[in-house]
C-alpha cells in the first residue's frame, strides 16, 4: 500500500519502482520502461516469479488518499446519524460494524434500503420524511470523509505526468460511487472499482484487480504496472 504524507506517497511509489526495491532481483530500466521481478502470489517470494511491466498505479481510497482527520471524525458522524434515525448510538454503531461486509459488498442494496433495514433491525420504523433527511445527512458525512489528504492529488498528478495510469480499488458503500463524479479524484483517476458494485470486499480477487488496471492503463502506454491489490 502506498501511504504516508503526500511526499511520502510519492517516495513509496518511487521506492517500489527503484532498481533495488525488489528483494528478488533488480529492476531493468530502459527507454522509460520499468520492469520488476515479482511473485504474483505475494511479494517477496522465493520462487514462482515473473517479470511485470508496470503501466499503472492502483491505490486504495480511504485513509490512503483521504484525509486522516476526517476519518477520525467518523464515530461522531455515526452518533449524528443514529440521532437522525432515533436510535441508540451504541447499538447503531455496533450494528454498522457487524454489517460492514454486507454493506460494502452491496448485499444490502443502496443507501436508502440499507438504512431502512438497519433501522428496522433496531426496532425503528422511520416515517416517510425521515429517510430523506437521513440520506442527505449520510451523503454529506460521506463527502466529508472523502476529502483528499494533503498532497495526495499532487502526487497522483505527478505520477500521471511520469506516464503511469491511475486506478483506485476501494471498500465502500453505495454513497461513494454516487458521489464519485463530483469528487476531485474523478478528474485524475483513470479507472475505479467500488466493492459495493462488484459484490466483494478486499482483498479483491486478482482477476478483478487486473481488470481495473487494464481499464486504467492506456494500450499505447510504455509505462509500468504497480498494483496494490495484486502485491498485497
Amino acid at each position: 500500500m502506498f501511504g504516508g504524507t503526500g511526499r511520502g506517497l510519492r517516495r513509496d511509489f518511487e521506492r517500489s519502482a527503484s532498481p533495488g526495491a525488489c528483494p528478488l532481483g533488480p529492476t531493468n530500466e530502459r527507454r522509460g520502461v520499468s520492469t520488476l521481478r515479482l511473485s504474483l502470489g505475494g511479494w517477496p517470494a522465493a520462487c514462482d516469479t515473473a517479470v511485470v511491466r508496470i503501466r499503472a498505479v492502483v491505490f486504495d481510497l480511504f485513509i490512503t488518499l483521504t484525509d486522516w482527520d476526517a476519518e477520525r471524525r467518523r464515530p461522531h458522524l455515526m452518533d449524528d446519524l443514529a440521532a437522525g434515525l432515533g436510535l441508540d448510538p451504541l447499538k447503531f454503531s455496533s450494528l454498522m460494524r457487524a454489517t460492514f461486509t454486507e454493506r460494502v459488498a452491496g448485499r444490502m442494496g443502496d443507501a436508502r434500503a440499507t438504512f431502512s433495514v438497519l433501522a428496522t433491525q433496531l426496532g425503528c420504523d422511520p416515517s416517510p420524511a425521515d429517510p430523506d433527511q437521513v440520506m442527505a445527512m449520510r451523503h454529506e458525512q460521506t463527502r466529508q470523509t472523502l476529502a483528499p489528504r494533503a498532497g495526495a492529488l499532487d502526487v497522483i498528478r505527478a505520477i500521471r505526468t511520469d506516464g503511469y495510469a491511475i486506478g483506485v480499488l476501494t471498500d465502500c458503500t453505495a454513497e461513494t460511487p454516487a458521489l464519485w463524479p463530483s469528487l476531485p479524484y474523478s478528474a485524475v483517476v483513470d479507472a475505479v472499482t467500488f466493492s459495493c458494485e462488484v459484490g466483494q470486499r478486499s482483498p479483491i480477487r486478482p482477476a478483478t484487480a487486473r481488470s481495473v488496471a487494464s481499464s486504467a492503463s492506456p494500450p499505447r502506454s510504455a509505462s509500468t504496472w504497480a498494483m496494490e491489490a495484486v502485491l498485497s
